[in-house]
């Protein structure tokens, strides 16, 4: 069930740039792809989520030499 928080308010920039896009944008998008426009934001925070976020879990560094070794 949603909660509160589980929402979001988003402003859409005046024009398209970088660092955000018009509603008219998302509307083109949405009517290329066939799918609502909530659907092209979950969309582009994936792929933006992919670019940015570590996939797995960071290792605890380099091997020592007793490690090296036992390789």
């Amino acid at each position: 069930m949603a909660t509160a928080n589980d929402s979001l308010l988003l402003k859409f920039r005046p024009t398209d740039s970088a660092l955000g896009v018009t509603r008219k944008t998302v509307k083109s998008m949405a009517t290329r792809l066939g799918v609502p426009e909530t659907q092209i934001v979950h969309l582009a925070l994936a792929k933006l989520a992919e670019e940015t976020l570590d996939s797995y879990a960071a290792d605890s560094g380099p091997l020592n030499a007793r490690q090296l070794t036992a390789v």
